[in-house]
């Protein structure tokens, strides 16, 4: 073997540097691997997979390896950063000490050299004012010299002329004076006032008069910002939708005289206020001052004066002799920069036109923000005229309105046209579906919304006569009139069995629900009120000739109505296999006992028929009790039509909802004891109860969640009616953030639960109640919490009146709040929609 060659001889720097070039050639190699490995497995981890016990090990190695080398990174970046430098500099000039210094400096310079002639550009200006008046003076002392006959330096302003004629004593017109005090506008300001006109103000205005001008001109300028922003609310809202309490309020704060005027002469009064201070641009410092003069005057009059004068004296906005007066007590100097700018003419014309459309621009902003909020814009299922209040009140209801939008009649003839419902949606709507949309909004806007103050009277004259629980009788009336219109029946599909229908499909249908649940018993006008309607398609799918013909047909021409007894107290029926009612067969009868509750509409003296669900027992079908017990749990269920006038059947007491007793139909609970009733009276087939009521179940969550659809739009409407006429903290509630984002997300998730609800309705109709189960659970959870969440903020914007009987806010949300429960709990719905998706998942 040959000797290793010497240290640092050829041969061993040759061997040495191949060997480093090995090393690092391989230690490349193995950075590249242990990159690539540890990229494809955290991929594949990323992807949501599980690595295997060895890729598992293989990823902690090749971590480790990379770790390693992480503190070698800074010999690597350290001289590519000092290779950068160069670069670095030419793109970022600022980038070192030196040069950011040099550009600061350049900027100080920059911004001396602006002061400075910032400073010569005042005294220029301050020179130039100065000579102004020097000149005006002595124009006027020309004048005055020459005997008055002498061309007027403003020939187009008479302004010197009036302040002279008013100097003199000479008694000026209240045009004249109107004029003289609108050349004050730019000197709104209490800067423009005395010590003794500062006092007179604060005490006039019950602010504290002690202490320095710059305290005293500070409050005032306090008090006239607070009155030009509530002159313009009021410009915007109208004199018209004032209170009493808010007219006397708004008088005292301008000093107006309130004693002893009626609320008709306050209105009037406060309209002068603002035709003088927003239209003629009067001051209101002057208008204020005006004021206090005048009733400083009155008061001196009291002990010479007769009362006749003191109480026209009092009734004035304005009085010429207290405004001249004023304008006469002015400063020099304050004189004189008016009739400076007025006697700018036509070199100021262009200013104030910027100025004013400014103000324009501004407004108009203002309204476009407030239309964006959705303040303005009612939806297009409810009409602005009907959709401005939501009372509880009776006829006064309809007064209300008008009050709540003085604007809306002026208004409506120039609001561009809402976009029709249908317009809006991405689902193919019929022609007969969108046809029978308009003409039911058309009947609901003339023979329903008017008549629900008309109804709530009604009811509390049956309550007061001891017939709480009788139908309100022109109901009976509209109802004749809705069928004689052809607007019967939406609900009902065309029916072979029954040679009835509306032709309509879930989702043409689902609309007209909308509009149907602007109140508790719109729906039954058009004969579409629950629970008939479920109970109607039950008999018209499984109900034999006979029964259809003893029931069905009474039903569907509206002169009975039925209910629907399922649930007990004593299992929970949100599981439809718990029901314990039994159904004996007895030879040819059927002998029922048990309790329901919740039996809806079983208050109705017009309820004639109820349908039972129960446990066949005793029987030869598939729920006897011999075999029982081989049974699939959903055949042991059954329903019975049991007349409500058979013996046995006690209509035990009416359950009430969070207080309300929903007459005059009611929730009742019912004991059966011993009911008889023919064996031909069982709907379809022993064991086939949980199958229909599934098959009922499915239309009629649809049909709630359309109606919850219908309730949220009113109680929207409602809350930006009471925004736009509620004051608090110095403005409108609409104008405060909180409430305008409560606008907001009303109608976001009003629009949202409104698209899914359609959604499941068109798979309804193209897929089967079956491919379209998850949606209508999802519609069930979702549409009434969204209805209680609009409620919540129509009621914490009307606060105290929002919980009480003057609006129907409370009443609606109780109702909605039982949807939760009634068609099956949320959390029923909830587990339905995860077991859905759960199958759907791929792990």
């Amino acid at each position: 073997k040959a000797p290793p060659p010497a240290r640092w001889s050829p041969q061993w720097v040759w061997d040495h540097a191949k060997e480093m070039a090995s090393h690092y050639w391989h230690g490349s190699k193995l950075l590249a691997a242990d990159t690539r490995i540890a990229s494809q497995l955290l991929v594949k981890m990323m992807r949501g997979r599980v690595l295997s016990r060895r890729e598992h090990s293989l990823l902690v190695r090749v971590l480790g390896d990379l770790l390693r080398v992480i503190p070698l990174a800074f010999f690597l970046l350290v001289p590519m950063m000092e290779f950068a430098l160069p670069f670095a500099i030419r793109l970022f000039p600022n980038l070192l000490p030196s040069t950011f210094e040099e550009k600061h400096q350049i900027e100080e310079k920059r911004i001396k050299l602006l002061k400075v002639r910032l400073e010569v550009a005042k005294v220029l200006e301050h020179t130039l004012e100065e000579r102004a008046k020097e000149l005006n003076r002595a124009t006027k002392a020309k004048a005055e010299a020459g005997g008055g006959d002498a061309e007027e330096p403003y020939p187009r302003d008479l302004f010197s002329k009036f302040m002279r004629r008013m100097r003199e004593g000479e008694r000026l017109s209240r045009e004249e004076t109107l004029q003289v005090m609108s050349h004050f506008k730019h000197v709104d300001s209490p800067d423009a006032l005395n010590r003794q006109q500062l006092t007179l103000l604060c005490n006039f205005l019950g602010m504290p008069s002690f202490g320095p001008d710059p305290v005293l001109r500070f409050q005032l300028r306090t008090k006239l910002r607070q009155l030009r922003n509530d002159d313009k609310e009021i410009m915007w809202e109208g004199v018209g939708s004032l209170t009493r309490d808010e007219l006397l309020a708004a008088m005292r704060a301008r000093g107006l005289p309130s004693a002893g005027l009626g609320q008709a002469q306050m209105a009037a009064a406060l309209q002068e206020w603002l035709q003088l201070s927003q239209n003629r641009e009067i001051p209101s410092v002057l208008l204020l001052l005006s004021n206090a003069l005048r009733f400083a005057r009155v008061r001196d009059y009291q002990q010479e004066a007769q009362a006749e004068r003191e109480a026209a004296a009092a009734s004035k906005v304005l009085d010429d002799e207290a405004a001249q007066v004023a304008l006469s007590s002015m400063r020099e100097e304050v004189i004189d920069s008016a009739g400076s700018g007025a006697a700018k003419g036509a070199a100021t014309t262009t200013k104030e036109a910027l100025a004013s459309l400014e103000r324009e621009a501004e407004l108009v902003e203002e309204e476009r923000q407030l239309k964006r909020a959705g303040v303005d814009k009612v939806p297009s299922s409810v009409r602005p005229a009907e959709a401005v209040t939501w009372s509880g009140g009776g006829s006064g209801d309809k007064a209300a309105a008008e009050k709540a939008s003085p604007a809306a009649a002026d208004g409506a003839a120039t609001a561009e046209p809402a976009l029709h419902l249908y317009d809006t949606l991405p689902f193919p709507f019929s022609a007969r579906g969108r046809e029978l949309f308009d003409r039911t909004r058309a009947f609901i806007t003339e023979h329903v919304l008017p008549n629900e103050g008309r109804w709530r009277e009604a009811l509390a004259a049956n309550t007061a006569a001891g017939r709480r629980w009788s139908p309100i009788s022109f109901v009976d009336e509209l109802k004749a009139k809705a069928r004689a219109a052809g607007l019967w029946n939406f609900f009902l599909p065309s029916c072979a069995e029954v040679g009835q229908g509306s032709g309509l499909s879930s989702l043409d249908y689902a609309p007209l629900a909308e509009l149907m649940g602007c109140n508790e018993w719109c729906a039954e006008v058009f004969n579409c009120a629950a629970p008939d309607t479920g109970n109607m398609e039950l008999l018209a799918h499984f109900g034999t000739r006979e029964q259809q013909q003893t029931w069905l047909q009474p039903l569907l021409r509206g002169e009975i109505r039925s209910c629907f007894a399922m649930t007990e107290p004593q299992s929970a029926c949100s599981d439809a296999t718990n029901v314990q009612t039994r159904i004996e067969r007895e030879g040819d009868e059927y002998v029922i006992n048990g309790r329901k509750v919740w039996t809806t509409g079983a208050g109705d003296p017009r309820c004639k028929l109820a349908i039972v669900m129960g446990r066949v027992v005793g029987g030869g079908g598939p729920s006897g009790e011999a075999d029982a017990a081989s049974a699939s749990v959903r055949r042991q269920q059954s329903m019975v039509l049991v007349p409500m006038d058979t013996a046995g059947v006690d209509v035990v007491r009416m359950l009430s909802v969070f207080g309300y007793d929903d007459a005059p139909h009611g929730h009742a609970e019912v004991a059966f004891r011993n009911v008889r009733v023919p064996v031909a009276n069982l709907l379809h087939e022993e064991g086939g109860g949980f199958a229909m009521a599934q098959a009922r179940l499915g239309p009629g969550r649809i049909h709630h969640c359309m109606r919850s659809i219908g309730v949220a739009e009113r109680a929207l409407a409602a809350l930006c009616a009471r925004a736009k006429t509620r004051r608090a903290f110095g403005q409108l509630l609409a104008r405060h953030g909180a409430t305008e984002q409560a606008i907001a997300w009303s109608r976001v998730e009003l629009e949202q639960v409104r698209l899914l609800t359609l959604k499941a309705a068109y798979m309804m109709d193209t897929l089967g109640n079956r491919a379209a189960m998850q949606e209508i659970a999802m519609i069930k959870v979702a549409a009434p919490r969204m209805a209680l969440a609009v409620l919540d903020r129509a009621i914490q914007v009307h606060g105290g009146a929002g919980v009480c009987q003057d609006h129907v806010l409370a009443h609606a949300w109780a109702s909605l709040r039982t949807l939760r429960l009634a068609d099956g709990p949320d959390e029923v719905h909830c587990r339905t929609i995860a077991r859905w998706e759960l199958m759907k998942s791929k792990l």
